[in-house]
C-alpha cells in the first residue's frame, strides 16, 4: 500500500485520492516530501536522538520547530 501511496507504481484499477484530488495530479517531488514512514522494526542510527529525528531533512531545524513537530505527533514527553 505504501508503494502505491508513494507512487512507485500506479494502481491497476481505481485511484488514490486526498480529498477529491487524485494523487497523480500532485507534483511528485512535493508529494514525496510530505510523506514519512516509520516501520515497526525501524533501526536507530548511532548518534543523538535529535540526529535521528532530523535525519534525511534537506534543511536545518531549530529547537522550536523540532518541539512543535514533536508536540503535533504527541511525542514531546
Amino acid at each position: 500500500i505504501f508503494s502505491l501511496i508513494e507512487r512507485f507504481y500506479k494502481p491497476t484499477s481505481g485511484k488514490i485520492t486526498i480529498g477529491n484530488e487524485n494523487i497523480d495530479n500532485i507534483d511528485l517531488t512535493n508529494w514525496r516530501h510530505q510523506i514519512g514512514l516509520v516501520g515497526q522494526n525501524s533501526a536507530v542510527m548511532p548518534g543523538t536522538i535529535r540526529e535521528n529525528l532530523v535525519y534525511g531533512l534537506d534543511h536545518e531545524v531549530n529547537d522550536d520547530e523540532l518541539w512543535r513537530v514533536l508536540k503535533m505527533a504527541y511525542a514531546d514527553k
